[in-house]
């Protein structure tokens, strides 16, 4: 699997590097800064030789919202699937996601752990029982995170889509937390929580390349999300 990584030096794009083996192998970056872990490195799409482009089976996406337009241009034209893993999109750049793709497969993951897919699941699965709590969800991140809420907290809220009472987010930005995001049902004499913490950006990485695989097995072009990589994790181990 042959992978060309967008934010190759951003963190995430150097945990991605450090975690590459012999199935999968990181054929090119984009990103203005250079990484001495990939030898060749774009400041833009446009800068990309059609030779490494022919050789690339899916695009990666960990740098944000400021490249999306050009990211979703450069798929389509080529044909090359695509995930993104960063967060933060307007609400324009979602409708351009959504009709892109209409023509390539695309995936959109705002936390590519498969603990998250879990939690995600267990709220939809029993979202009606909870009708007589209160529910408020508190993430926390490092302080750089641009977004907040995070992604990775709405996607949780939209898990409890029949929930018919008011959800709170409460955001922490604070030192170098990796991410931790926990769902609170708050009752009469009793609480119950459900949570999550990431202890190290590996996980997230070991994911997005998870999700790189399932990605060049698919051939519909359409939106997909983690409930179809959850899907297909379900039916192998089954």
């Amino acid at each position: 699997m042959n992978i060309i990584l967008v934010g190759a030096s951003g963190k995430m794009g150097q945990t991605i590097c450090d975690l590459v083996n012999n199935r999968c192998n990181i054929i090119a970056g984009v990103d203005r800064i250079k990484n001495k872990k990939i030898h060749q490195i774009y400041e833009n799409f446009e800068k990309i030789p059609q030779k490494i482009i022919k050789n690339c089976d899916i695009l990666l996406d960990f740098a944000g919202n400021s490249v999306i337009k050009d990211e979703l241009l450069f798929c389509k034209k080529n044909k090359i699937p695509l995930v993104i893993c960063s967060t933060g999109h307007t609400e324009s750049e979602l409708n351009l996601i959504k009709l892109a793709s209409n023509e390539i497969p695309i995936f959109m993951a705002s936390n590519t752990s498969l603990g998250i897919s879990i939690i995600s699941s267990i709220l939809k699965a029993y979202s009606q029982f909870f009708d007589c709590y209160d529910v408020s969800i508190i993430e926390k991140h490092h302080v750089n995170k641009k977004d907040a809420p995070s992604g990775t907290a709405i996607v949780l809220k939209n898990s409890l889509g029949c929930f018919d009472k008011k959800i709170d987010i409460f955001s922490v930005r604070s030192g170098s937390v990796v991410g931790e995001h926990e769902v609170f049902f708050c009752g009469q004499y009793e609480q119950i929580s459900i949570k999550h913490v990431a202890e190290d950006r590996k996980l997230f990485a070991l994911g997005a390349l998870r999700i790189c695989e399932f990605m060049t097995s698919v051939n519909e072009a359409k939106l997909y999300s983690s409930d179809d990589l959850f899907t297909t994790l379900k039916t192998d181990n089954s």
